[in-house]
């Protein structure tokens, strides 16, 4: 799968033993993914689009962040390519312009659990 002519933001996954990441077109579910306790545990780093520095339909790889380090919108009326989009940002004003916009909720990496990710 081309992962770049999908709209949304992306995200990466270095896992431990492993040199490359594992892409996904989805930061749902990359964060689905993330939080299953067999994967969650040989989680080395998560890095995701910043929304604040790239374009929605054509995100750049060169706009990465560490997830630990964003801020990040759910529920929002914005679509990505697997339906709901969890928005990353790292600037909380830009997050809350997009809120303010498209609607949703602003939510840091550890407030995100698989329970919330499974109500649309």
């Amino acid at each position: 799968m081309a992962i770049t002519r999908y709209p949304g933001p992306k995200g990466q996954i270095f896992m431990k033993g492993s040199d490359e990441p594992a892409k996904f077109c989805s930061t749902r579910d990359m964060m689905i993914f993330a939080l299953q306790p067999e994967n969650r545990r040989q989680i080395e780093a998560i890095f995701v689009h910043d929304m604040a520095a790239t374009d929605w339909e054509s995100p750049a790889d060169t706009a990465f962040i560490s997830a630990e380090d964003a801020k990040f919108v759910y529920h929002t009326s914005k679509k990505a390519v697997m339906g709901p989009a969890v928005a990353p940002f790292s600037d909380e004003n830009a997050a809350t312009t997009f809120i303010d916009e498209w609607g949703g909720k602003l939510y840091s990496l550890d407030q995100i659990t698989i329970d919330l990710l499974e109500k649309p």
